[in-house]
């Protein structure tokens, strides 16, 4: 069996990640996987996207590939030899869809709820991140103040000093082992950046300052896991050089309005009690009248920064989900209940704070559970101290898929309702997003008609038939400027 198999690779009649997958199977279920390849006359490509839709419905469904392949439609096509065979693969195509889609295709002919269960009864996987191994140090930052504070926290490290961080991105290390890895260099390139986005969606005008690349923490559906090359966590350590970039950006858009933030490529506080990037920011956007500063985590460092001088402009904002969701797909970061913790405490300092419900994940029960962190926000925090909530549904390149398989098969949330969009990435169909957006707008709007909510990375189109709304004088509204990208 596995020299067919192999065969078929170097015919290229089978993608090799394919014919790994096969060959994973139980020997029952690779000869039925051959026999269905062979059937319908699948060639490389087909074989890819239809063995795609039976792994996923098997995985999800808790069946054998065999058992999948069994479906009584699938086996009354095979005996269908007189059809053309482009109409079979038309057809065959449309059952596995409908096999693998079962809420969005079925959503037109009935309620039929989604199979992805992610019940309490599911044992999450234990995983916790396992800290730094080892540090490199660029000799240009040497004596920055930075390098001086991880130094003295990690003495008992072993340390390297190096001449150029680009260096280490040839020894191509693993995602794993990158976050285990602590590189402080010198930023050459710009310090500000306009967030990515996405083509074809809406975008907020947010600003992102580029001091940290890569998280400590190891979220399964990170974006960061296919969008950078360098899979090391990298800190910019000559951050004095900040400011200044800040206060040039600042000047040449005199009479504007920017939230600028330090949470796109990395945790805002994972690492900042030890970095201390955050302090002198804190400083810098207390005297801006213009401008708020975001500092967006899925931790609970806010203790060191409590007690500066900030006048309102520095917003404090989480990362939240579902308990459950935390626990099997966050790891290394803190539980809910912390993390509101430490909104309360940055809200008694007289902070305002922010929520965003980013990647919200679509599951059998996840109104539910989605209500009620929802309630818990509003019963922790004063609805008058929210600056925002925003909203985002699961979304990632089609090449993530593999990474969070292949790194977390425990997970879950490449199995639910999710194709390819117009972005290129893999997006829940839009009546499923719809959903989501909608109820999550209402389960806000009970608590709240006057906090700011909106969407990210969102299309025109889903921006116009969810009903998000925003009272014109809602004071931070005036910080968010969209555009279609």
């Amino acid at each position: 069996m596995k020299n067919i198999i192999r065969q078929l690779v170097e015919d290229k009649k089978l993608l090799r990640k394919t014919a790994d997958k096969i060959l994973a199977l139980p020997k029952d279920d690779q000869t039925a996987t051959l026999k269905f390849l062979t059937d319908f006359g699948l060639n490389i490509n087909y074989a890819r996207e239809f063995l795609g839709y039976v792994f996923d419905v098997a995985k999800r469904d808790v069946l054998t590939v065999s058992q999948v392949l069994q479906h009584h439609l699938i086996s009354y096509l095979q005996k269908k030899t007189k059809l053309p065979p482009a109409r079979q693969k038309d057809l065959l195509r449309e059952i596995l869809r409908e096999l693998r889609y079962p809420y969005s295709y079925g959503a037109a002919k009935s309620k039929e709820k989604s199979k992805l269960l992610l019940s309490a009864t599911d044992t999450p996987k234990t995983q916790t991140t396992a800290g730094f191994e080892k540090i490199y140090v660029e000799k240009s930052v040497k004596k920055e103040l930075i390098t001086q504070n991880v130094l003295k926290h990690y003495k008992d490290l072993p340390l390297e000093y190096i001449d150029a961080a680009h260096q280490l991105i040839k020894a191509h290390y693993s995602i794993g082992r990158g976050k285990r890895t602590l590189v402080l260099a010198e930023q050459k390139g710009e310090w500000l950046d306009r967030c990515p986005g996405t083509r074809k969606h809406i975008c907020c005008n947010y600003l992102v300052i580029n001091n940290i690349v890569n998280c400590p923490y190891d979220c399964t559906y990170c974006y960061l896991q296919t969008y950078i090359n360098n899979n090391i966590l990298t800190v910019y350590a000559n951050a004095a050089d900040i400011l200044d970039a800040l206060d040039d950006f600042f000047k040449l858009h005199h009479g504007e309005h920017y939230r600028v933030g330090t949470g796109e490529f990395s945790d805002s506080l994972a690492l900042d009690k030890v970095l201390g990037f955050s302090q002198p920011l804190i400083g810098f956007f207390a005297q801006q009248k213009d401008h708020l500063l975001e500092l967006k985590t899925k931790s609970a460092e806010v203790e060191h920064l409590l007690d500066l001088k900030h006048n309102g402009q520095t917003v404090f904002a989480w990362s939240v989900n579902p308990e459950k969701l935390i626990e099997r797909e966050e790891f290394g970061a803190v539980s809910l209940a912390k993390r509101l913790q430490a909104a309360k405490k940055c809200v008694a300092a007289g902070y305002p704070v922010a929520f965003h419900f980013d990647p919200i994940i679509h599951y059998a029960g996840w109104e539910k559970d989605y209500q009620q962190v929802v309630k818990k926000i509003f019963a922790a925090i004063p609805a008058d101290k929210i600056a925002w909530i925003s909203l985002g549904a699961l979304r990632y390149q089609p090449e993530l898929k593999d990474i969070i398989e292949e790194r977390h098969p425990q997970s879950k949330i490449t199995l639910g309702e999710l194709d390819v969009a117009e972005d290129g990435k893999l997006r829940y169909f839009k009546p499923v997003r719809l959903d989501i957006f909608q109820k999550m707008h209402g389960f806000i709007r009970a608590r709240s008609g006057d906090v700011y909510v909106y969407l990210c990375m969102e299309s025109s189109d889903i921006w116009a038939k969810a009903g998000i709304k925003n009272k014109t004088k809602n004071p931070y509204a005036k910080y968010f400027r969209f555009f279609c990208k």
